[in-house]
């Protein structure tokens, strides 16, 4: 497993859904009415970028200027593999 992972901000929570958050990370939802990973992010979200297929063991870094507010780390996953992938968090 190459794992990845992004940032979001929580823009408005009462439009933001988490499983429509994790439908949009997966990219084969090509062709579908909400593309995976295709601008816009959906409702609710902003997406501010992260790192792609990481491999196990290895260590990579992206830079963000985060702003009070809500965001979230979320990982492009199967969801086969548990739901341990997401994580929100509140900068003050």
């Amino acid at each position: 497993m190459r794992p990845d992972v992004h940032l979001v901000r929580i823009i408005d929570e009462t439009m933001a859904n988490e499983e429509i958050l994790k439908k949009w990370m997966n990219f084969f939802h090509f062709g579908e009415d909400m593309e995976g990973l295709m601008t816009p992010a959906p409702a609710g979200y902003t997406f501010l970028g992260g790192t792609q297929e990481v491999p196990q063991g290895a260590r990579t870094y992206f830079q963000a200027v985060l702003t009070p507010g809500k965001y979230a780390l979320i990982s492009e996953i199967d969801h086969n593999l548990g739901d341990n992938f997401y994580q929100e968090f509140t900068v003050e």
